[in-house]
This record gives C-alpha cells, structure tokens and sequence, in this order.
C-alpha cells in the first residue's frame, strides 16, 4: 500500500523535527495502536523519551498521513 502525506502532515513534520524515515519506521514497527478522532487510525512509537504519533487514513489505494506530532506518554 502506497503511503502519501497530506500538505498539513508534510508542514507539521518540518516544524516539529520529524522526519519521513520516523513517520514511516512508526508505521512499519508501532509499539502502540489505536482508534482516532472520525475513525482515523493511530501508530506510536518511540524515539529516545518521546513518541511520535502518526494520525492516518486509509483510503482505497493508500495510507494517507493526516497529521504528525511528539507526545511524551502513550494514552
């Protein structure tokens, strides 16, 4: 499946320090899985204290990433 990034993700991904290799080893290897806001999906994983948190979508032919933050526990 086809991983695409949305502008918003792409903006929040520069101004936060996150990088594509991050997004995608948090989707590929999630330490955490969860249900989000309108039925989007969620991956955490963690680097050094914190995690990144990868909201998502999955539409017919690929995942589209909708938004990337840092948060420093899981829920």
């Amino acid at each position: 499946m086809e991983i695409a990034f949305i502008p918003h993700a792409r903006a929040r991904m520069e101004l936060r320090g996150i990088s594509v290799n991050m997004v995608l080893d948090c989707i590929h290897g999630a330490v955490k899985k969860d249900e989000g806001y309108l039925g989007r999906k969620v991956f955490y994983r963690k680097f050094g204290k914190k995690y990144v948190k990868v909201v998502y979508e999955v539409g017919r032919t690929e995942l589209r990433v909708i938004t990337v933050m840092w948060v420093y526990k899981l829920p």
